[in-house]
């Protein structure tokens, strides 16, 4: 950021006016001054949240505009088994370090099980308490748009995600749509760092204000969507999930706006810069900072770009791992000119199995429905039995069916 822009703390501990400094940014044609508002405890009343405009945002939206196309190009380069393999990566990664980030512990085995209980509509695990926010969160993936027009919707989106824990008191809600009574945000020493709004009334009255600054199509979408994951954490609307909710909100607008990628990416990148992030809240809410969010929404873009970097190197180092295999995949093809086309075809799939696959071994079934295979389980079984033959895989589980490539094969890559 310009070095001469600074926030008004800092302005005020260095003895000058912050008082006209304040008013001179909020009247400036470049400031975009919101009707969200915080209390200032140095005003001693409410003060509007606002945002000024500066060269540095230009270039940071423009970046992550330019990244999404690049993710988009990169996913291109992949085979649909691949792809399928690193979205599940991120997919994993995002409800691991959202809750994570929360100091919930989630298993990467769990997240994934749930996921694939999900793609093949096998009964939940209750136990795991993932039902809810693996569906929600699989909403990102299959591009389905959810709109929020009223307080109410904000609600549904909550009993979703939550729908594993609606029977802790915590998560029940005792008012009419949102909490009734206060709540505290405290941190690991247990100090007071935050209050939400009291009353459902004005809580009602605050989301109404969310919602109706999320449809103005005359602000930019990333710095609206990043200001309205600070108000919404201001506000506080429920007892427990408040940062989870925020962060899948805030994942669900990325989607909308840049991309499913670069919308499964921001809660691990926010745990890596947990206390940055967490620092970037209570900046705001500070005595001498009057309601100035621009800084904070400099960080959720920063934060943005992070994590499609991550997301680009995860891409980039599974084609350079592609291209090697594609090179001894054709040495094999020239060594072993008994084996047929669609041994050749498995065969492959069970590398890419091999290489990119972080969790479960790829079944049979699942290899029948790999599109273009167009081959029946029947035939899947029948070929890889051969290819077990010959040495190239071997079974690791009778029900379901899996084979795995043979470590003579494996020590190539």
């Amino acid at each position: 950021m310009n070095k001469k822009y600074e926030n008004l703390e800092k302005i005020y501990y260095k003895g000058k006016n912050i008082d006209k400094e304040y008013e001179k940014r909020t009247k400036s044609s470049s400031t975009i001054v919101t009707d969200l508002m915080i209390y200032s405890e140095y005003k001693k009343q409410q003060v509007p949240l606002f945002f000024k405009v500066l060269p540095k945002h230009f270039k940071l939206q423009e970046e992550i505009g330019k990244k999404s196309k690049k993710i988009e190009l990169k996913f291109q380069k992949l085979t649909t088994l691949m792809a399928d393999y690193t979205v599940n990566k991120l997919f994993v990664n995002e409800i691991l370090y959202t809750n994570k980030v929360e100091g919930i512990h989630s298993s990467k085995k769990a997240i994934y099980s749930e996921l694939q209980n999900k793609k093949n509509e096998k009964k939940y695990n209750k136990k795991e308490k993932l039902v809810g926010i693996v569906k929600k969160y699989e909403n990102i993936l299959k591009n389905k748009e959810e709109k929020i027009e009223n307080k109410e919707d904000f609600r549904k989106i909550y009993d979703k995600l939550f729908i594993d824990f609606l029977d802790n008191d915590n998560y029940k809600l005792d008012g009419e749509i949102f909490r009734k009574d206060g709540v505290d945000v405290k941190n690991d020493t247990m100090e007071v760092i935050h209050r939400g709004i009291l009353g459902e009334e004005n809580i009602q009255k605050e989301v109404e204000k969310v919602i109706k600054f999320l449809n103005n199509e005359e602000i930019p979408s990333l710095i609206k969507i990043s200001i309205i994951h600070f108000f919404v954490e201001y506000i506080h609307p429920f007892y427990d999930g408040n940062g989870r909710f925020g962060r899948y909100l805030l994942s669900m607008n990325l989607a909308k706006y840049v991309g499913k990628y670069t919308a499964l990416s921001i809660s691990y990148i926010i745990a890596q810069n947990k206390m940055k992030y967490y620092k970037s809240f209570k900046e705001v809410e500070s005595k001498y900072n009057l309601g100035e969010i621009t800084f904070f929404v400099e960080n959720i873009l920063e934060n943005i770009i992070e994590g499609q970097n991550s997301i680009l190197e995860l891409v980039e180092k599974t084609i350079e791992k592609a291209e090697y295999m594609n090179k001894i995949c054709k040495e094999i093809e020239e060594e072993r000119k008994d084996l047929k086309e669609i041994e050749i075809q498995i065969l492959y799939i069970y590398i890419q199995d091999y290489l990119f696959n972080g969790f479960e071994k790829i079944k049979n079934k699942d290899i029948a429905k790999i599109p273009n295979l167009n081959k029946t389980q029947q035939t899947i079984n029948k070929y890889t039995k051969k290819l077990e033959e010959k040495g190239f895989v071997k079974k690791v589980s009778e029900r379901p069916l899996r084979y795995e490539i043979e470590n003579r094969l494996a020590e190539k890559f």
